[in-house]
């Protein structure tokens, strides 16, 4: 009887930790989306540009019973001073994101859409992306393991552009 109980536990402790998991990720998963900048930062001085935003768009529909499913998100990069403008789509699948984590990190294929202004694509992927969700900002290191953007959330741009559920 002892061991019934003891596996009823754990049962229910593996229930509540998948689905804190499963929580975060989705948390995580809608913060990606809006727009993010970098204007008049260090990161702005050090790679010689004005300012550069990115905008990442809504994930393609998946399942939300399925955290592993690979997603793809539209985005559109301006830098200015560069005088690129781009947009492509992101395609990753999503990484574990634990109950009470902060930062959320995981590997973006990039698929050009419509290159814009110029011919190639600015960053070289994979790339590896982390999001600090308590602070707002997203660090983006390219496949050369070279900081290719740090961006902050802009909420009052992402609020008055996209559209709200």
């Amino acid at each position: 009887m002892n061991y019934l109980a003891i596996i009823v536990v754990l049962v229910v402790v593996a229930a509540f930790v998948w689905g804190a998991h499963m929580c975060n990720q989705g948390l995580f998963e809608d913060f990606l989306e809006g727009v993010w900048s970098a204007v008049g930062t260090e990161y702005c001085a050090e790679a010689d540009i004005q300012a550069m935003m990115l905008t990442i768009g809504p994930a393609s529909d998946r399942s939300r019973l399925n955290p592993f499913a690979e997603v793809t998100r539209p985005a559109h990069l301006v830098i200015m001073d560069d005088k690129h403008s781009g947009s492509f789509d992101l395609k990753y699948t999503p990484e574990g994101a634990w109950p009470f984590s902060r930062v959320y990190t995981f590997k973006a294929k990039i698929i050009p859409s419509d290159l814009g202004v110029g011919d190639d694509p600015v960053w070289d992927g994979p790339l590896n992306i982390t999001v600090d969700i308590a602070r707002g900002h997203m660090v983006i290191v390219d496949a050369n393991n070279e900081v290719a953007a740090i961006l902050s959330k802009d909420n009052a741009i992402t609020e008055a552009c996209l559209p709200s559920d």
